[in-house]
């Protein structure tokens, strides 16, 4: 299953939303300047931003870091990055009911996490594998599993 073959089935604040600490980070200068620009140019900054400050490091045992601790680490794994990302867009004014981080499989079958920011009826995705930002309808080489916001969980059955 891909974005978009069904509808996920949402579940209000579940102990797996619980478990993630959305506490948010300061803003840096370079987000805060985009507050007032179009949605798609606010994704573009935060994207940018963690690409160029944050690098990649795989977890030894798996841990969600919160935004403050990605950013006083400057490094973490796929999840951080959309953490990360999250944090940025709420302190800019995005609704949690606009974004979502989403953790699955790619089309190797290598688990992976995706934030999911939502424009109009469209989900856009941002990856920290690339700097192109994409609706979920082009995105057909990631199967979700679960996505989770600091409000709901969805889950993606069959």
């Amino acid at each position: 299953m891909r974005f978009g073959d069904r509808n996920p089935i949402p579940l209000p604040t579940t102990q797996l939303s619980d478990r993630v600490d959305w506490s948010f980070a300061d803003t840096p200068a370079e987000i805060a300047a985009v507050a007032a620009a179009e949605p798609m140019d606010q994704l573009r900054a935060a994207n940018d931003y963690v690409t160029a400050t944050c690098a990649y490091v795989e977890d030894v045992i798996d841990h969600w870091k919160s935004p403050t601790e990605f950013f006083t680490a400057k490094a973490g794994d796929c999840e951080d990055h959309c953490v990360g990302k999250y944090a940025l867009l709420r302190n800019i004014g995005w609704g949690a009911a606009d974004l979502g981080v989403f953790a699955g499989r790619d089309i190797d079958g290598v688990g992976h996490a995706l934030l999911g920011a939502r424009i109009g009826d469209d989900i856009q995705i941002l990856d920290n594998r690339t700097p192109i930002i994409r609706p979920t309808t082009e995105a057909s080489w990631f199967t979700p599993f679960f996505g989770v916001n600091e409000d709901t969980s969805w889950f993606y059955l069959g």
